[in-house]
């Protein structure tokens, strides 16, 4: 399609919409007298279980495939080893498999905190992680964006076992994306746990070449805003 955009072109501004509502909540935490622990070196979070939405998943694929080839192999490297974990403590299938939604289904979020539990348990550093830091900081992930804590920071080592307080959000804007992407493609709402995004991208590269009318993509998130 002429002038016609993809779903990954969503995520920049996804990204800015998610940093102003993460921005907004700590000002709102700030006025109440409660201030954020997050800091740079704190990577705790690092090794729980993020997941995307189609559009991020598809805009982080491109991303890396732009990368410098030798950079591009560590991270493709790092991204292998996890899913080998996965496969041999079973949860491989299960990411897979358990982070869709169906019309009236309710037990994903009971879904997705077993899965997290189990994901947790075996503390696998994120692949973009390097030396405690975020290797691709400026498009982190959605949901990386906007988990920001007030609690002490090293409870986030335990966060099924401490009661972990994290800044209220007006919204999750990977949530947002997940919905948009659901509704243009007629499929149901779907997350992708990050380990498995290339795996997944590569058997769904026919939905990066999809396209719609410019007005119509973006007027879509900023509708949900």
């Amino acid at each position: 399609m002429k002038n016609g955009l993809g779903l990954s072109t969503l995520v920049p501004e996804a990204f800015k919409l998610a940093d102003q509502i993460a921005r907004e909540g700590i000002e709102r935490e700030a006025k109440l007298g409660s201030k954020v622990s997050c800091a740079k070196g704190c990577a705790a979070c690092c090794r729980w279980l993020v997941c995307v939405s189609i559009p991020e998943a598809l805009y982080i694929h491109e991303r890396l495939r732009g990368c410098e080839s030798r950079r591009r192999d560590d991270i493709f490297q790092r991204f292998r080893r996890i899913k080998e974990t996965l496969e041999e403590n079973g949860l491989a299938e299960a990411l897979a498999r358990d982070l869709t939604r169906g019309h009236g289904d309710v037990t994903l979020d009971h879904r997705l905190h077993v899965l997290s539990r189990r994901y947790h348990a075996l503390q696998l550093p994120c692949p973009f992680l390097e030396q405690e830091a975020c290797s691709v900081y400026p498009w982190r992930p959605i949901k990386c964006r906007q988990y920001y804590v007030t609690s002490p920071a090293d409870w986030c080592v335990d966060p099924f076992g401490k009661n972990v307080r994290r800044v209220s959000l007006a919204h999750s804007v990977g949530e947002l994306l997940a919905t948009i992407a659901a509704d243009l493609l007629g499929e149901p709402w779907r997350m992708i746990a990050l380990p498995l995004v290339l795996d997944w991208a590569s058997k769904h590269d026919h939905l990066a070449r999809l396209q719609w009318p410019r007005q119509q993509l973006l007027a879509r998130l900023s509708e949900k805003e």
